[in-house]
């Protein structure tokens, strides 16, 4: 098209069309350098999208293994044992846990790669970009969806608040600190959780500057491995992390003084273990990593309500009178979102009217009744199917539960991440003779691979849902939690307080003699005064 003949001067017709095809050249040539810039365009495009999309599966094959390591070492359960335990000389879990030893001050550029938590964050709708490298913050990111900034520079401009330490930010490399220095100066930017290294002036803007120097979380743990390192009272023979500490044991304090008297004299331990399960009570509520968590999101802005899991107290029994008596005295739980759910078995729900009504002007009651021929198996899973809430406790009609029963079974089940929560040791009253003792007092706060008393079992719903009660009377418990643990569900024990188990001098359901409760046990107190073993809390 390139050579175009040129008609004679006196043909109007043919330079009409020379005009009209040098028109059409002039298109072409415009159409095909568009077409080449836009291929070349396209094709940096790609290149830039083919780069990102290779650094998103380099990190995808990190989540993935880490999420492999996890699931690895979730089986064989270390974690946050009641804050109090220290069992540095005896396993925790039934199958001991070979847990590697690590470098105490590993190199910086290795720490992004190091697992902050075994946990899965109770903040996951709040995005976090972060730049810190101590353990204790890590922990704390780690509640929230979370991302480094030196591994993702967008980070900064797609989270909601940004946390940086500054000592991290120094061992940066400078286009990380050019990037974020740039952005503390833009107008209108997210929030940011400053950690100053030292005195001096924060970064200005929207700033909360987070401890006087360092952020210490006020627990008896080190969360640079997860291992516990010591009781109230007793010091540590190891090297300590500036985080372990027991601030939160108070000697003026008269609930703290009266745990500790109780414990001494029911165990006769110099160290009381009460003590420290009253504290770990009440730094998981006020001072775990999600409270602080929720405490400095606050400070910048972004409030934030924890959901509170409604509990169904699971109630079935064949004794009216116990039933009437355990169906009121289950209302007394501080658990502030509690269901009940009855189950008559045998007989008419009308002979225990009374105290159905009472319970139900305190909580919402449910109530069933169960035929007398059918199994306990079966009328456990005929109950449950009304429950909608997401966790369940099997209460027996003739045991006492303490008013923190199912504050302690939430929080284990919260720092153990475990599906199954019950009690091996335990409180046990004899009637026959007339005795409380405490059973097993070393099996407490650990993952377990035996049998839990059925009594205490408090589970996930969706457990159930998958593997319900084998309808049979007697060790209906027993067949459920075999279920659960073969669906990889983890079983784990929590302390003894608030519990007692009573064996009656005839009309138990499970008939052992009393030989069997007195294997491995320590005298308790004399007679039936279950109040003794409820622990003050933080509702009190």
């Amino acid at each position: 098209m390139d050579d175009v003949a040129t008609p004679p001067a006196d043909d109007p017709a043919g330079a009409e069309r020379v005009a009209r095809l040098e028109q059409v050249l002039r298109d072409e040539r415009r159409l095909r350098d568009a077409a080449e810039r836009k291929a070349a365009t396209q094709a940096t495009n790609a290149r830039t999208w083919r780069g990102r999309a290779e650094e998103r599966t380099e990190r995808l094959e990190r989540v993935v293994a880490e999420r492999d390591v996890l699931r690895s070492e979730r089986d064989q359960l270390r974690t946050f044992p009641g804050f109090v335990r220290y069992r540095a000389r005896r396993p925790v879990v039934r199958t001991p846990r070979q847990t590697p030893a690590a470098d105490p001050t590993p190199p910086a550029a290795d720490r992004s790669a190091e697992v902050p938590t075994r946990r899965r964050p109770t903040i996951p709708t709040v995005q976090l970009a972060t730049l810190v490298d101590r353990p204790d913050l890590r922990l704390l990111a780690a509640e929230t969806t979370w991302t480094r900034l030196d591994e993702d520079p967008s980070g900064r401009f797609e989270a909601d608040v940004l946390l940086v330490e500054e000592a991290a930010l120094g061992r940066s490399d400078d286009a990380t600190r050019e990037a974020f220095w740039e952005w503390v100066g833009l107008d209108g930017r997210q929030p940011l959780l400053w950690v100053p290294e030292g005195p001096g002036p924060a970064p200005s803007g929207r700033t909360v500057v987070v401890g006087d120097g360092g952020l210490h979380l006020p627990a008896t743990f080190d969360p640079a491995d997860d291992t516990p390192v010591g009781r109230p009272g007793t010091p540590h023979d190891g090297p300590s992390h500036p985080a372990a500490h027991l601030a939160g044991f108070d000697p003026d304090d008269p609930a703290h003084v009266g745990a500790a008297a109780r414990a001494l004299q029911v165990t006769g331990e110099a160290d009381p273990v009460a003590a420290g399960d009253l504290l770990r009570r009440r730094v998981w509520h006020a001072q775990s990593p999600a409270a602080l968590a929720r405490s400095c999101l606050a400070a910048a802005g972004l409030g934030y309500e924890p959901p509170v899991p409604e509990v169904t107290a699971l109630v079935v029994s064949n004794r009216p009178d116990d039933l009437r008596r355990q169906v009121v005295a289950i209302t007394a739980q501080a658990h502030p979102r509690l269901r009940v759910a009855v189950g008559c078995h045998g007989f008419s729900s009308k002979e225990v009217g009374d105290a159905l009504a009472e319970a139900a002007a305190r909580v919402p009651v449910e109530v069933h009744d169960l035929p007398a021929s059918k199994s306990l198996g079966w009328c456990l899973n005929r109950v449950v199917e009304g429950v909608p809430s997401a966790v369940v406790a099997k209460i027996d009609d003739d045991d006492h539960y303490g008013p923190g029963y199912l504050v302690d079974a939430l929080q284990a089940m919260d720092y153990s991440g475990a599906g199954v929560i019950g009690r091996v040791g335990s409180f046990t009253y004899l009637e026959t003779g007339d005795v409380t003792v405490l059973r097993r007092p070393d099996d407490e706060e650990m993952a377990y691979e035996g049998t839990l008393i059925g009594a205490t079992l408090v589970f996930r719903r969706s457990i159930w849902e998958r593997s319900p009660f084998p309808h049979k009377t007697l060790a209906e418990d027993v067949g459920f939690q075999r279920g659960a643990r073969a669906l990889g569900e983890q079983v784990y024990v929590a302390s003894r307080w608030d519990f007692v188990y009573r064996r009656r001098t005839s009309g138990n359901t499970w008939r052992a003699p009393d030989e069997h409760f007195l294997a491995h046990h320590r005298p308790a107190w004399e007679g039936w005064h279950p109040e003794r073993a409820d622990l003050p809390g933080t509702w009190q």
